[in-house]
């Protein structure tokens, strides 16, 4: 578990991602989602998106998510708590406001 402030992200353990869940988890307004996505028909990666306000879908549609890949691994895990973290962080610093990474 990695936490700041309010936000304790706890990812869950890899099995978890290895059945094809979703993992969805905020703090107010702060959102994130980790899924796995298929490259080819071996190489997966695990992405974790950050985003505000409405649901993942919506904010994607409308260019306002940021994503980044992770290794397939339980390391993985490790690595995305650690880069909600630092979102949430600059979430916290500019005002709750994430618009200028997509502007």
């Amino acid at each position: 578990m990695t936490e700041l402030g309010d936000l304790k992200v706890n990812l869950p353990r890899f099995d978890y991602m290895c059945q094809g869940n979703d993992y969805t988890g905020s703090a107010g307004r702060f959102r994130y989602i980790l899924f796995v996505r298929e490259l080819d028909e071996i190489e997966k990666r695990m992405v974790l998106a950050v985003y505000k306000d409405n649901c993942y879908s919506v904010e994607k549609e409308a260019g306002r998510v940021e994503e980044k890949e992770f290794p397939y691994t339980p390391e993985g895990i490790e690595e995305a708590e650690k880069w909600t973290v630092e979102k949430y962080r600059e979430f916290l610093e500019k005002g709750s406001g994430m618009e200028e990474q997509n502007a």
